[in-house]
């Protein structure tokens, strides 16, 4: 009787077997799936290299933006601003001091703007990268709430200028072989 159990489950296992896919049919599926990714993913690198282009040639300095972006993303902003703040003493000990006039460089959020103001250039930003109202951090009643709103459409008109002087997708500097490798990915955590 054990026998003919042990059988009765082995015909089952050949059965599901026969009532199921093949497998190489089933492994066929798999790299062809793989296949389509990758073709996608080497697709999208090299949109990805032609916005760097495009956007290296606007002036930005994306090494830069690569790591604004990994900084603002780790929520590590003060952690940075204390590695800055010692890197400025480092140079002034090692006699190469930062002048004041490269500091004055720098934009930086300072005391004496009121929460109108702020919420005024927050809100232009959002509406010129395109990002939508959910953005806005202050309540939609009160007064940065509403400075927010209306600087978030004149932010929007502005992309509208900007995106209208912009070439067509067409006309975006074309990705050659550069020497770029197709399976390098990139990683804004990397720095």
């Amino acid at each position: 009787m054990a026998k003919s159990s042990a059988a009765k489950n082995e015909s089952n296992i050949v059965e599901l077997r026969k009532n199921g896919p093949a497998e190489d049919a089933v492994t066929a599926i798999n790299i062809a799936k793989y296949q389509r990714g990758l073709d996608s993913l080497n697709s999208e690198q090299g949109r990805f290299r032609n916005t760097v282009k495009h956007v290296e040639a606007k002036g930005i300095n994306t090494k830069a933006l690569k790591r604004a972006i990994s900084i603002r993303k780790s929520g590590k902003t003060e952690e940075i601003i204390s590695e800055l703040s010692a890197l400025f003493e480092y140079l002034m000990i090692l006699g190469t001091p930062i002048d004041k006039k490269q500091l004055d460089m720098f934009r930086v959020d300072g005391n004496s703007r009121d929460g109108t103001a702020k919420a005024r250039e927050m809100g232009r930003y959002c509406g010129i990268m395109g990002l939508g109202h959910d953005q806005n951090p202050y309540a939609v009643d009160s007064e940065q709430g509403q400075a927010w709103i209306e600087s978030f459409h004149a932010g929007t008109k502005e992309r509208e200028l900007v995106l209208s002087m912009e070439p067509s997708g067409d006309e975006l500097l074309k990705g050659g072989d550069d020497g770029a490798d197709d399976d390098e990915v990139f990683d804004e955590d990397e720095d």
